[in-house]
């Protein structure tokens, strides 16, 4: 595909004389004859993504290191663009001359390098005009993500070389990646990483092999959902090659997807004894299968000596004794899309045979494709006397002190439907009603103790499911050093945590204390309970006007590094409970703003010099994809420098649950106030991996704006569990 390009002039041209030259020129002066050089410099953008600002140009032209070696090496070296001279008298003969200029570093998402290189004849007697081009050298990496919103909550793509990595996010999924590919390495890789809206986990990654120079590779991510019958579910993946005159594709695709046919493969398919119906299973592959395993040890009961069968590979003398024992297949490809979908049909006569007797039978379903992609599923069948089945409960429907038990009908009865449970290892059973929805029952128990496991059976009048289902209730998790106890102070910084233990919670201490002083600190005069409350006071942190506002701030993460006089910070911690509430105690003096950078004419929040500053402590959790920040594993990245700022969105799709306080009120007297503070779920089907708890005496302290007066106590912060 034939691309745009934007070039970059520069070249400049000066007229000196044979007499303004070095006394190297005059060592190049022979009677051999000599002729002139007009060397023309130009910078070359060659690829269409990348957009270079004036000021950009001027930078090239200034350090662009030019070189002109004859056949003796090197014989002339400019530095900058404005050094190198109109025309140059050189001696009869071939010279080379290179170009390099920017910046060579392996990753970067604005550091650009430009090589050039040219070869020319010079003449007795004449002018010979040249022009040195200088293009992009490095590997260029483009991000798109097309549609994955619909399918997935949080993502990212690291795109890398063995000795450095640049991360794409829907922040940054605008920016180029440049790389600097060392003379062994021909590859880069990437890897894509997910969380699912259904809260699982996914990761895909590849290689694009013999990668060059002067190329942009722009890697396209798109989900195509297709049915069992079309191919399966895909992540599609083009990388599009990008150097003016040629492109090329690659689609790398997800493993098969086995599933089965109007049932879910997850869990067991009941039938009475001596009952039994076809069953069908769907295999869909992106690509061409190439095998499809069925292993089971119960193959005996139906007539089947050896314990798996691969049924892309088997004779076909072995086909008719298969289907006369009740197996068969159906296999397509689509050579068109190379899409391909097999289905194993296990006809009723086999599923009769295999329902005989009492029990569970496993059958292993393993599938690959040509491209190596593989995966594996379990077809459970099982064979019970039984009126009912237990079944196991779904994560997401324990909590701490509640759970969805469930289970499914075996065949039609008039008995009444209901659950037993008990803590694991008591002999006697509680009771509850179960809820019927169509071939399902399912039903809520709650007074649950935190921490423990538990059983429970499915029960039709006085027979109960000979299946035992267990589950184990949530833990009620609190946030260590909750009461602002434990406190160290290493160097300049007070750190909010005891010697010797773990670190939980951090604040902007590190940075305003660079200027002697802590914006976080304990206090023993105004407290709840215990020896101390957290005492977070407003102010400016500077020398004179030198300086900026900082407001007084805690958070559950880590303090991470100072950009200038700007933070950039690690919010969230480890952590997977579901509480309802966080409860706490608080005193807050409000005052009124008197550091602001918000106003009225940009698209941040207004918060003019006058009005009440606001305290603001709130909580989240998610399942976040955590990022590697020098070493360190981050929920959220915080950076407050207004040109890179990115703070924290209440609105992130990778947030599970959500509450805030805000006061923009002075609270009366010398003591603390309780607050609660619920939290929202917006899903109940997810389970978080963080929590995010931050707190500020000034609400918008992340743009330097406050009140130097206002200061905010916490104490006793609890999470609530039902």
């Amino acid at each position: 595909m034939t691309m745009r390009t934007t070039q970059l002039y520069a070249a400049c041209f000066v007229f000196l004389s044979l007499f303004s030259f070095s006394s190297c020129m005059e060592n190049d002066l022979t009677e051999e004859g000599e002729g002139a050089l007009k060397l023309n410099v130009n910078m070359k953008n060659e690829v269409v993504t990348v957009t270079r600002a004036t000021s950009d140009d001027q930078n090239l032209k200034e350090k662009a290191v030019v070189k002109i070696y004859s056949e003796k090496g090197l014989i002339r070296k400019y530095e900058g663009v404005g050094s190198i001279p109109e025309v140059m008298q050189l001696k009869t003969g071939t010279y080379r001359m290179t170009l390099v200029s920017g910046d060579s570093v392996p990753a970067s998402f604005d550091k650009v390098f430009y090589k050039g290189d040219a070869l020319c004849d010079v003449e007795t007697g004449k002018t010979t005009p040249v022009e040195l081009i200088g293009k992009i050298a490095n590997t260029l990496a483009t991000v798109n993500f097309g549609n994955l919103e619909s399918v997935f909550s949080a993502y990212s793509v690291k795109v890398f070389l063995p000795t450095d990595t640049l991360t794409f996010t829907k922040e940054n999924v605008d920016q180029t990646g440049y790389f600097m590919m060392p003379e062994t390495e021909t590859s880069l890789g990437w890897l894509f990483e997910g969380v699912q809206n259904n809260g699982k986990g996914y990761q895909q990654s590849g290689i694009i092999a013999a990668v060059k120079p002067t190329t942009r590779y722009a890697l396209n991510f798109n989900f195509k959902e297709l049915d069992a019958v079309q191919g399966g579910a895909l992540i599609d993946i083009k990388v599009d090659e990008t150097e003016i005159l040629f492109e090329e594709e690659v689609v790398i695709y997800k493993r098969p997807d086995i599933s089965g046919e109007e049932f879910n493969l997850d869990q067991p398919l009941f039938f009475e004894l001596s009952k039994g119906a076809e069953v069908g299973v769907w295999i869909a592959a992106s690509s061409e299968l190439k095998s499809v395993v069925l292993s089971s040890d119960h193959f005996s009961k139906v007539g089947i000596v050896e314990s798996s069968v691969d049924f892309l590979n088997i004779s076909e003398s072995a086909w008719p004794d298969l289907e006369a024992k009740g197996l068969s297949i159906n296999y397509k490809l689509n050579p068109e899309t190379g899409n391909s979908n097999l289905k194993i049909r296990f006809s009723e006569s086999f599923i009769t045979k295999l329902t005989g007797e009492e029990g569970d039978y496993d059958f292993v379903i393993a599938a690959q494709d040509r491209n190596g992609k593989s995966r594996t599923a379990t077809l459970t069948i099982s064979a019970s006397d039984a009126v009912l089945k237990t079944l196991g409960v779904i994560e997401s429907d324990v909590w701490s002190s509640k759970a969805v038990l469930r289970g499914t009908l075996l065949k039609e009865t008039t008995e009444e439907l209901f659950f037993q449970y008990r803590k694991a290892g008591q002999s006697d059973w509680m009771q509850v009603n179960a809820v019927r929805d169509n071939q399902s029952i399912s039903a809520a128990v709650s007074s649950l103790e935190p921490n423990t496991m538990y059983e429970y059976r499915a029960v039709a009048g006085e027979k109960a499911s000979s299946v035992i289902g267990k589950f184990t209730t949530d833990n009620t998790t609190q946030l260590p050093n909750n009461g602002f106890e434990y406190w160290s102070k290493p160097g300049k910084a007070w750190l909010i945590y005891g010697d010797g233990q773990e670190m939980f919670w951090d604040s902007g201490n590190h940075g305003s204390a660079t200027m002697n002083k802590n914006v976080t600190n304990y206090d023993a005069s105004i407290k709840q309970s215990g020896a101390y409350s957290i005492k977070l006071q407003s102010q400016f942190v500077g020398v004179g006007t030198i300086g900026k506002f900082a407001a007084g701030n805690v958070f559950a993460g880590k303090y991470l590094g100072t950009d200038g006089t700007d933070g950039i910070l690690g919010f969230g911690r480890r952590f997977t409970s579901r509480p309802k509430k966080l409860r706490g105690y608080y005193k807050y003096n409000s005052g009124q703003i008197d550091y602001s950078s918000l106003t009225n004419s940009n698209s941040s929040p207004y918060a003019p010099k006058g009005v009440p500053d606001t305290a603001h402590v709130y909580v989240a959790l998610g399942d976040w994809v955590p990022e590697n920040y020098n070493n360190e594993e981050v929920a959220v990245l915080i950076k407050t420098k207004s040109s890179e700022r990115k703070l924290f969105d209440p609105q992130d799709p990778a947030i599970i649950a959500f509450g805030q306080m805000q006061s923009g009120v002075s609270t009366e007297g010398d003591n603390l106030h309780p607050f609660e503070i619920d939290l929202d779920y917006r899903s109940l089907q997810r389970i978080p991996k963080f929590i995010v708890v931050v707190a500020s005496a000034s609400k918008y302290g992340d743009y330097f704006t406050g009140s130097s007066s206002s200061v905010l106590w916490l104490d006793d912060l609890e999470l609530i569990y039902e």
